[in-house]
């Protein structure tokens, strides 16, 4: 998959990086120079992706457009405003980290390992100079041609297990995606169908899954893992994908209801939209008004 514009932000970005970009020292008086910036200005930013890789991906929408590219879309979108706060913060003193996640981990070990090449975190590196390459590096093309890699694998290969979104909260969001002084945002693509078939269970009307099922009963809730220190967690949920369509108000519900009972307050549950920039919109959005 090929992304035009995105490459042409990024060799321009790039320019700027070297021609203006200081490495003199931590700059004390910029002011937030628009919505893109506004989250670095308090704390630094822990960004962390899910992706969910199941068989939503083989899902086109009515204008035809495969899933794989809108999830490479928004991913890039997410990599482009880590770029932007970390220029704008003059490189020196950015401790922003970004990791992408999936649970349970891939079948295919190529996939896991292309996914370790798009985790950064601006705190590991020695020196201003070094920090600078890896921001110049995420803007050469690597990051991109990892991610379409990623979703090209799981298209040709098609062996998925399915996403395990309750257990990832349950066991692995608080110690992976919750860093003490930093604003900790996760953003997960999901259809919202959180199912997977090795930790389904259910008491009553109370269900780990949410499937077509259980949204057609009125009674049916997420059960609510025994979780604490998620309060510091922001969710942004996107592309969430009922089959029928009328049903993502009640799937809306149900997740916000599931993410309340972990004390995650401030989250956006976004319905799957053709239109690139609509998402875009929601992303700038929830991390401005961090």
């Amino acid at each position: 998959m090929k992304f035009g514009f995105i490459h042409i932000f990024y060799c321009a970005l790039a320019v700027c990086l070297i021609e203006s970009c200081s490495f003199n020292g931590p700059s004390t008086t910029d002011e937030p120079q628009g919505k893109d910036y506004v989250v670095s200005d308090t704390m630094p930013l822990n960004l962390s992706i899910y992706l969910d890789l199941s068989s939503r991906l083989d899902r086109k929408s009515g204008a035809g457009i495969s899933q794989s590219t809108k999830d490479s879309l928004i991913v890039n979108t997410l990599i482009k405003k880590f770029v932007r706060i970390a220029v704008k913060e003059k490189i020196q003193p950015c401790k922003n980290q970004m990791r992408i996640f999936f649970y349970p981990s891939p079948n295919n070990p190529n996939i896991v390992a292309l996914s370790q090449k798009l985790n950064i975190d601006m705190t590991a590196f020695n020196n201003p100079a070094e920090k600078k390459q890896a921001v110049v590096n995420m803007n050469n093309g690597m990051w991109d041609k990892a991610l379409g890699d990623i979703y090209r694998q799981s298209m040709i290969n098609k062996h998925w297990i399915g996403a395990d979104i309750y257990g990832f909260f349950k066991y692995k969001a608080q110690n992976q995606c919750v860093k003490k002084g930093y604003k900790n945002i996760l953003v997960i693509l999901t259809d919202g169908y959180i199912y997977y078939k090795d930790n389904a269970q259910s008491e009553g009307h109370i269900y780990t899954y949410i499937t077509p099922k259980t949204l057609n009963d009125p009674t049916s809730k997420m059960k609510v893992p025994d979780v604490s220190g998620l309060n510091d967690l922001h969710v942004l949920m996107l592309e969430t994908n009922p089959t029928d369509l009328k049903k993502f108000d009640r799937m809306h519900d149900v997740i916000s209801d599931w993410l309340k009972g972990m004390h995650i307050n401030d989250f956006y549950i976004g319905q799957t939209d053709d239109n690139i920039s609509n998402t875009q919109k929601d992303i700038d959005n929830f991390l401005d008004r961090q």
